[in-house]
């Protein structure tokens, strides 16, 4: 087929016509035809190479970017070959080339330039569609030997048609990444923790409960920590106010839990126990003991003193 026609038949399999653009592509186009030109047909007169157009001595006049092997059938030697005569400006001229065998030995080949028209064989390969984007893969893609895989960044799953990538919800119930709350973000997520709890920032997952009690203002009295928060008490003789954080002093004397046995005085945060007269304070400061005027002061009565709870009387 012409060159041309070469060239669509393996853009339309998404692949390229066969281009010597480095030396490993040369020695694999080598070693291809020389392992199958006995297959392929014993009278090939060559197949179209692809071409680059370049101008380097800047005279427009635009050399083909070839190769000849001519001059050292052992390794590939890389040159610019100049047009001939009937090829000038072949930057969208009528010259094109082909690589063929040399009649006299089928294993050396060499490069000449033929009229775009003429029909050759053609070998086409693989594009990478990785670096010419035709792949399509959203994130990562990887060329194989025939054709590409996709695949995604860390949080991301590959969809069904193998190229796209979904986010993935770590939040979603059947996962555990979190220990209490869970945020799935684009390709990730964000883990935080209930009030009273602070997120373990060794791990970025756990939480540690939050000891309130460190701050000494948070209760006016007695600061007592939970899980996951904290309630204030008070000193005895104090009670609770219903802000649940100052306390207020008891009087015990006016609401009757004191245990005095008669008079009772109350003081901020306690009370104190005294006795009508006539009697005294036990040493448990609480109960009162009859005074015995008559065996304190004989001589508080001329001859006989009667003593009686809590006074006395004469006779």
């Amino acid at each position: 087929t012409n060159f041309n026609n070469a060239k669509t038949q393996c853009e339309s399999i998404y692949a390229a016509l066969a281009l010597f653009s480095s030396n490993a592509e040369y020695k694999s186009v080598k070693s291809y035809l020389e392992g199958n030109i006995n297959s392929i047909n014993s009278n090939i007169q060559g197949i179209w190479l692809d071409h680059k157009a370049v101008d380097t001595d800047n005279d427009s006049l635009y050399e083909h970017y070839w190769g000849n092997e001519l001059f050292d059938p052992y390794s590939w030697i890389w040159s610019y070959w100049p047009p001939s005569a009937n090829c000038k400006y072949v930057k969208s001229g009528p010259c094109c080339a082909r690589y063929l065998p040399v009649t006299f030995w089928p294993y050396y080949w060499y490069l000449n330039e033929r009229s775009c028209t003429d029909n050759n064989w053609f070998l086409c390969k693989p594009v990478d569609e990785c670096k010419t984007g035709a792949a399509n893969c959203s994130h990562n893609c990887t060329e194989q030997v025939l054709g590409y895989t996709c695949s995604c960044y860390k949080g991301f799953a590959l969809s069904s048609n193998n190229r796209t990538c979904d986010d993935i919800n770590e939040c979603s119930p059947n996962q555990t990444v979190c220990e209490q709350n869970c945020t799935n973000t684009n390709g990730s997520y964000r883990c935080s923790c209930y009030k009273g709890y602070t997120l373990n920032l060794s791990n970025n997952k756990t939480c540690l409960d939050v000891n309130e009690c460190v701050n000494a203002s948070v209760c006016q009295h007695i600061c007592n920590n939970t899980a996951g928060s904290y309630f204030c008490s008070c000193k005895s003789g104090y009670r609770l106010d219903s802000n649940k954080f100052s306390c207020s002093d008891i009087d015990e004397c006016s609401t009757n839990t004191s245990m005095c046995s008669q008079k009772c005085i109350n003081t901020v945060g306690s009370y104190n126990c005294s006795c009508r007269r006539g009697y005294s304070l036990a040493k448990d400061n609480i109960t009162c003991k009859d005074i015995n005027e008559c065996s304190k002061n004989a001589s508080i009565c001329g001859q006989v003193c009667n003593n009686v709870n809590g006074s006395y009387y004469c006779s």
